[in-house]
């Protein structure tokens, strides 16, 4: 998947389950920032990984960029 289609997915998995008790327009925003908030963390995670393949932190980096992108 390319991250450009990761981050919208990840932001679509948030929106479904906020739209139970928010306002459409509040999920969206919310889904959005909640998305971005698990790429850092993954990022974050990645980063204490001693690795020489940094393919993993670059894809990661560019799905944080995309949600950065969509806000």
């Amino acid at each position: 998947m390319t991250p450009k289609g990761k981050a919208k997915s990840m932001i679509d998995k948030y929106y479904s389950h906020l739209t139970d008790v928010l306002m459409n327009a509040e999920a969206k925003e919310f889904a959005t920032v909640c998305s971005l908030l698990c790429a850092r963390e993954v990022i974050t995670e990645l980063n204490k990984i001693p690795s020489k393949d940094l393919s993993d932190l670059h894809y990661w980096t560019n799905v944080e960029k995309e949600i950065d992108d969509l806000m």
